[in-house]
């Protein structure tokens, strides 16, 4: 699968994070209406909009610098947030 890095950033807001909404439906049609998680959305498309700088930073087929991610604002926690958003 390609990722285009003209539009990293706006993954998140086109495929939202779902949380679990009411539950409702009748007899086996019964289950969890998934919503979007507004919060957790935003939250991830921060962070991918920070890691779509350090990528274009990046000359093609290089890889990405301790420096870039500094500048950028990015921490390992912040890798770590977005790994959990992400699942």
């Amino acid at each position: 699968m390609k990722i285009r890095l003209a539009g990293f950033a706006d993954g998140p807001l086109l495929h939202p994070i779902l949380e679990k909404g009411a539950f409702g439906g009748v007899g086996r049609n019964r289950s969890w209406k998934m919503i979007a998680a507004d919060e957790a959305t935003n939250d991830l498309h921060v962070l991918s909009a920070k890691a779509q700088i350090v990528f274009e930073a990046t000359p093609h087929g290089a890889l990405v610098s301790k420096e870039a991610l500094i500048a950028a604002g990015l921490t390992a926690a912040d890798r770590a947030e977005a790994a959990k958003l992400e699942w």
